[in-house]
């Protein structure tokens, strides 16, 4: 009994949670949505042995989820065993997960999804005559019984959430979860081209893939031939860890990292030290904002990485986190090499810097008594070699990407060189000279990179009379303003006038394209968006009609822009629109289309420009406004002034 003065006891506050409330709890962190239901049924079908997987939804996966393979199966009381907690056939002990080569093993998944939907497990092991079905609803049995069915699984999930209101309210659009699926599906599609795969929503087919022999092959069927044509494969080896790699050359790049897929041991990851040296080999050969295609597969002894970091697994933890880095790092970085290294035996062309040819070339310019390529009546190629550190700089590489050939010079060659096998550029020992190289070049891409100088002044730069004395580097004209001399930028300049015409161009008549009339084929699922917004993608400056499946021909333009690669433009106008803000302005989304378009549309870094081309080019530049910068807001051109001048000679 309580006495006066006496505080009343403590009520207790901690509780014993119920197994249905845990299991909820737990699904939470297994499944955050109909997608990442989807992730853990295919894993299982993979580790299963199937090859073919099936997946079928309606509503984007919201409604129903079905997942059926024709795997090893399941005998009943296995089936029965599933749906437990922490219950799986790949894992025995703690000890295991060194020696792991599964995909799934925390006996998580199934547990998790049938406490927050409605399950039914439907499965038959090989060489059995019968299968087994159960059916669970919110964590609790409703029916175990047997079933027909061939050897494999079908697992499909109805109502996801439907007991977690607090969940089910943030549920995405359908829109967004056949998005995020499709995405899914494909980075499966990559890892396992062996596997055939098949996505259904509403009975529409959305994505199918037949079984490859290689990824190469998967590659090209998911990505269309236009743009797999760039893809380049390495390898690499460094102690235990093997990378095989599959990117693009540094003038393919894109406004987001949908390209840049990783996995680790088979796992799809998202992990920092893989990005971060990806960004690394990248850096200084792609312009800032800009992001490479880098498909990267690494493959070490399971001792050697913690998969068991996320309840989803889609976080990792290296043993040695630095081997990781350099191998990934050397690896791409020593492909750009080893491939501008081909291209300068096959064609070799020393840096150039065109001048006025007014008078005859000396003989000396007459080398081996045969004219550099590319050379004309009109300009002169000096050969100009710089210090080692200044070509470190990428070199534009001759292909089809590089467009039409300029009046009177011969077409690129095209190489049909095989991609390089994964251990073509397996590492040497430390002591070699590539080592010594690529070393070098990561101090110098870790260095913070100087800005460039921007102009003073008011937006607009004006000039009463220019001239132009030439082309340095393919990249730079160099002109007097007025008799100030100038350095600019033909693709930023390029740009900045491409962008002006597309903005006041509206509904102008585009001038005919025949030479872009072959159609080109994109990605599924940039297709689906680009045709949903063909209204936006017309006005930006392009006239482009679907044509079969999932191609595109580009039939004109609004300035007459020729010379860029359209299957790059339409990729990147598709980034564009999809990661877009939610119920974006159309006026800014426009804004933003315009803003890529311009930038494809534009001279590119690397091509050598007849001198009508410069003139043409630098007084169209002076004519237009806001000419101090492009679109993106980098600057266009640097101008050395008197008392400049005077500093540099110490006068």
């Amino acid at each position: 009994m309580q006495t006066q003065g006496e505080s009343p006891a403590p009520m207790p506050v901690i509780k014993a949670l119920d197994s249905i409330t845990i299991a909820k709890i737990a699904a939470g962190e297994v499944v955050e949505r109909p997608v990442s239901a989807v992730k853990e049924l295919i894993e299982n079908a993979i580790d299963a042995g199937s090859t073919d997987i099936a997946i079928d939804l309606e509503d984007g996966g919201q409604r129903l989820i079905r997942v059926s393979d024709n795997g090893c199966g399941m005998a009943p009381e296995d089936v029965r065993m599933c749906t437990h907690s922490h219950t799986t056939s790949k894992l025995g002990d703690i000890s295991d997960l060194d020696t792991l080569h599964t995909l799934g093993f925390r006996g998580e998944a199934l547990h998790s999804i049938s406490a927050v939907s409605r399950m039914t497990v439907t499965s038959c092991a090989r060489g059995h005559d019968m299968g087994h079905t159960l059916r669970v609803a919110g964590g609790r049995v409703e029916a175990d019984e047997p079933a027909s069915r061939t050897p494999g699984a079908t697992i499909e999930i109805a109502d996801l959430f439907y007991n977690v209101p607090a969940r089910l309210k943030f549920m995405k659009s359908s829109r967004s979860e056949i998005q995020a699926m499709t995405q899914l599906v494909q980075r499966f599609m990559i890892a396992r081209p062996e596997i055939a795969f098949r996505l259904t929503n509403n009975g529409s087919e959305a994505l199918a893939a037949p079984a490859a022999e290689s990824r190469m092959e998967r590659l090209q069927h998911l990505m269309g031939k236009d743009l797999a044509r760039y893809i380049c494969q390495a390898g690499g080896a460094l102690k235990n860890t093997e990378l095989t790699a599959y990117f693009c050359m540094p003038d393919l790049s894109f406004s987001n990292r949908k390209y840049q897929i990783f996995y680790v041991n088979g796992h799809l990851v998202r992990d920092r030290t893989i990005t971060l040296a990806a960004d690394l080999a990248y850096k200084g050969l792609i312009s800032k904002g800009r992001f490479a295609l880098a498909i990267l597969f690494l493959e070490m002894p399971p001792a050697e990485v913690d998969v068991n970091v996320h309840p989803a697994k889609t976080e990792v933890r290296f043993l040695r986190q630095h081997d990781v880095h350099s191998l990934i790092f050397r690896t791409l970085r020593g492909a750009f090499m080893q491939r501008q290294q081909e291209v300068e035996d096959r064609q070799p062309q020393p840096f150039t810097i065109v001048v006025d040819n007014e008078k005859p070339a000396p003989p000396a310019q007459d080398l081996d008594n045969d004219p550099t390529p590319g050379t004309d009546p009109e300009h002169v190629y000096v050969p100009v070699f710089m210090p080692g550190p200044q070509k470190t700089r990428h070199e534009p590489v001759h292909s089809p990407k590089q467009g039409v050939p300029l009046p009177g010079r011969p077409a690129p060659q095209q190489t049909t060189d095989k991609p390089e096998t994964p251990h073509d550029l397996e590492l040497s020992p430390r002591d070699t000279d590539l080592d010594r190289e690529l070393d070098r070049q990561s101090e110098l891409a870790l260095k913070p990179m100087d800005a460039s100088p921007d102009i003073e002044g008011n937006a607009t730069l004006r000039a009463a009379r220019y001239e132009v004395l030439g082309q340095f580097y393919n990249t730079y004209i160099m002109a007097t303003l007025d008799g100030t001399p100038a350095f600019i930028d033909q693709h930023v300049a390029a740009e900045r006038v491409i962008y002006n015409r597309l903005k006041t161009a509206g509904r102008a008549r585009a001038a005919q394209m025949a030479l872009l009339a072959d159609p080109v084929e994109v990605p599924r699922d940039a297709y689906e968006i680009l045709v949903e917004n063909l209204d936006l993608i017309r006005k930006s400056g392009l006239e482009v009609e679907p044509f079969g499946d999932r191609a595109f021909v580009v039939r004109s333009t609004v300035h007459n822009a020729r010379g860029f690669d359209p299957v790059e433009l339409l990729v990147s106008l598709a980034n564009d629109l999809a990661t877009a803000p939610y119920a974006a302005e159309p006026e800014d989304l426009l804004d933003r289309l315009l803003i890529t378009s311009a930038c494809k549309m534009a001279v590119k870094a690397g091509r050598a420009m007849s001198r009508e081309e410069m003139h043409l080019l630098i007084g169209d530049w002076l004519r237009t406004g806001y000419n101090r910068t492009c679109p993106h807001g980098r600057p266009i051109a640097h101008t050395l002034g008197e008392r400049e001048l005077a500093a540099w000679f110490k006068r």
